[in-house]
């Protein structure tokens, strides 16, 4: 169970870490915009 969280957290971090960096990208581009 242990071994399972120490997978995947950092899975799940990268993840959310990346997600942030799209986002933050999308918006310097002012392309979020035409989705709002």
């Amino acid at each position: 169970m242990l071994s399972e969280l120490e997978i995947f957290l950092p899975s799940y971090r990268f993840f959310l870490l990346f997600s942030v960096i799209i986002v933050v990208i999308e918006i310097l581009n002012g392309d979020l915009l035409k989705w709002l």
